[in-house]
């Protein structure tokens, strides 16, 4: 399995005001790769140029995505941010500074301080989102140390990054605020479309992993009924909990044991044997009657998270871990 881009440069921050001149470098981290671009759109959705919406193949990820960006790009000016900022991107990944598996598989950002999310066209191509939430305009300020760029989303509100560039490939990283990470790179195989593909089904989010409705959400109002009804075996939808391994599934025990599973070669979901992936976990009541879970393995990591239970079928687990609110990991029960 492919591990996402490891990009040591700056946070995004949150400003009043800023100059025009002159900004510092950013650097880049010297390990990781990429992983591949997702797909889809809206359904019924024409494209830019007025198409209908067929049923594609998934887009297929960009091989550059797999590369380690090197090459820091230093900015100075506003002139350099255009060179280095303008294109059509290609999304590296499921996450991007908008939304995990949000359909949108690239940004193309103007020099006229216009962007388009981009979405899969017909024959292996990319094409522009068009309307509310799909496209928007963009402004910059030099903080001083680094600059700022905000994306101003139709019809939404504002997604404020401190973009990080390389040139080998040529890659940019937009974090917004730790809640969203987009991973991107400049891929000139990528033709321009001009029809747009129907979404495609996303299985973190569809059969067992649907996501249910809140009024199916679990009360957990003392520390007894929250380790009651989170304990078993789960299986993995999708999400992110920073701090924790790869893995397929966790496993938490009554005696206060736990153990992120694995698919061994026939499917089946397995203890993991290495410290990273067993310790101990501490269930406890939080606010508003939703189970707090704390996590510490073996090797040394600390996960201290807040959860939502759902009474659906199967029963679902989600664990909310910061930074990543927005993405919580998702489980379906397995076994009690």
């Amino acid at each position: 399995m492919q591990k996402p881009w490891l990009f040591v440069g700056f946070l995004t921050v949150i400003a009043c005001g800023g100059r025009s001149l002159p900004i510092g470098a950013s650097n880049f981290g010297t390990t990781g790769t990429g992983v591949i671009a997702g797909s889809g759109g809206a359904i019924g959705t024409a494209g830019a140029s007025g198409g209908t919406a067929p049923i594609c193949a998934a887009l297929p990820g960009s091989p550059l995505c797999s590369q380690n960006p090197t090459g820091p790009v230093a900015l100075h000016s506003m002139s350099e941010l255009l060179t280095a900022m303008v294109g059509r991107w290609l999304l590296c990944g499921h996450q991007s500074v908008f939304a995990v598996d949000g359909g949108d598989v690239g940004l193309e950002i103007t020099a006229d301080h216009r962007w388009y999310k981009l979405y899969a066209a017909q024959g292996a191509a990319t094409i522009r989102g068009a309307g509310v939430d799909e496209e928007g305009t963009w402004t910059a300020l030099d903080l001083g140390d680094h600059m700022q760029v905000n994306f101003a989303i139709f019809g939404s509100g504002t997604v404020i990054t401190a973009p990080v560039f390389a040139s080998t490939p040529r890659a940019m990283r937009l974090n917004n605020n730790g809640v969203f990470v987009g991973n991107y790179v400049i891929d000139p195989t990528f033709a321009m479309g001009s029809v747009r593909c129907a979404a495609r089904p996303d299985p973190t989010r569809s059969g067992e992993c649907t996501p249910p409705p809140d009024t199916l959400m679990e009360q957990t109002c003392t520390n007894d009924v929250a380790l009651d009804r989170t304990v078993g075996r789960w299986s993995r939808c999708g999400g992110s909990m920073p701090g924790a391994p790869l893995h397929d599934g966790i496993e938490l025990t009554a005696n206060g044991s736990f153990y992120f599973l694995h698919r061994d070669p026939t499917g089946e979901l397995v203890r993991g044997i290495s410290d990273a992936d067993s310790g101990t976990a501490e269930v406890s009541e939080g606010v508003q009657c939703r189970a707090n879970i704390f996590i510490k393995t073996f090797a040394g990591a600390s996960i201290g998270s807040s959860t939502a239970l759902y009474q659906s079928t199967p029963r679902q687990l989600w664990i909310y871990t910061s930074p990543e609110w927005g993405d919580p990991e998702r489980y379906t029960l397995v076994s009690p």
